[in-house]
């Protein structure tokens, strides 16, 4: 969607500031993911002024909520 906007919903505007990404941390990712993600993801997020959000379960339960990080 960043690097070719052909396959884009016309639902999304080109105004990428106004896009957010949300992603979840699960405590289960490989080390290497995190490596990609720094590598490859993130760079493009920034050259596009992308917003990313990263949230995390507070604890092992519903009731303990989220963390937005």
């Amino acid at each position: 969607m960043l690097t070719d906007p052909n396959p884009r919903p016309d639902t999304i505007a080109a105004d990428y500031p106004k896009l957010v990404v949300v992603i979840a941390q699960t405590g289960d990712e490989w080390s290497t993911t995190g490596k990609l993600v720094e590598r490859h993801i993130l760079p493009l997020l920034r050259k596009h002024n992308v917003r990313l959000v990263e949230v995390a379960r507070k604890g092992p339960t519903k009731k303990d909520g989220v963390a937005v990080l």
